[in-house]
């Protein structure tokens, strides 16, 4: 990512990700990776209830991007209902466009004292450990692991085709029945352990998938 991030500062460009798909079992720094724009939904890898995300903005990008809404909590003074002349409020609070949905921001704090206690770091060796497991399991199955289990490639997202044709609609149903959740995706199916899951788990999805 920070090869990245310095090829679009030579191009006096802004890095945006989208960390939804990390956040939470990979440690990211936005400052080393020089990453600009960091923009996710909370509902994943965060564990928190659907409804809230989050954004990042370094200040290069707060100093080149403007807000295009303004309400309540964007300006400095929200109680200040009269006044039309106030500015942005600091930092990324004045993309705040109205009232924040609280009982999922107190979710969301929740989630993070959890995976904080446990240790980023420890959630993505632990979940590398589930999903080398998993794709072990699979090896020699009527089953195509798509994801690329490469060193420096690996994700905690681990899709799988049959090479029988089953369709991953078809899996996923099969699954579904037997209260294991998947999501199929395009031509994959898509399996996401997460820190709560065991090898126990896994075992168990392999054994449930239909030959």
């Amino acid at each position: 990512m920070a090869r990245i991030g310095r090829a679009a500062r030579a191009h006096d460009a802004l890095l945006v990700v989208d960390v939804i798909q990390s956040l939470g079992v990979i440690p990211i720094n936005v400052e080393q990776d020089l990453i600009d724009v960091g923009a996710a939904a909370c509902h994943k890898w965060l564990l928190t209830p659907e409804g809230v995300g989050l954004l990042y903005l370094s200040d290069r990008a707060r100093e080149r991007i403007q807000p295009t809404l303004v309400g309540w909590t964007s300006v400095p003074n929200p109680e200040d209902y009269g006044n039309f002349e106030q500015g942005w409020n600091r930092g990324t609070l004045a993309w705040e466009t109205g009232t924040g949905p609280v009982a999922l921001i107190h979710g969301l704090e929740a989630s993070l004292k959890l995976l904080n206690e446990t240790g980023i770091p420890a959630i993505q060796v632990y979940l590398e450990t589930l999903t080398n497991h998993l794709c072990e399991r699979l090896a020699g199955n009527n089953y195509h692991v798509v994801s690329s289990r490469l060193a420096g490639e690996k994700s905690q997202i681990v899709c799988i085709r049959h090479r029988g044709g089953l369709s991953p609609m078809d899996l996923y149903g099969h699954l579904k029945k037997r209260n294991i959740i998947t999501a199929p995706r395009g031509r994959s199916l898509r399996i996401s352990p997460h820190f709560y899951n065991t090898l126990e788990e896994i075992d168990e999805l392999v054994g449930a998938l239909p030959g």
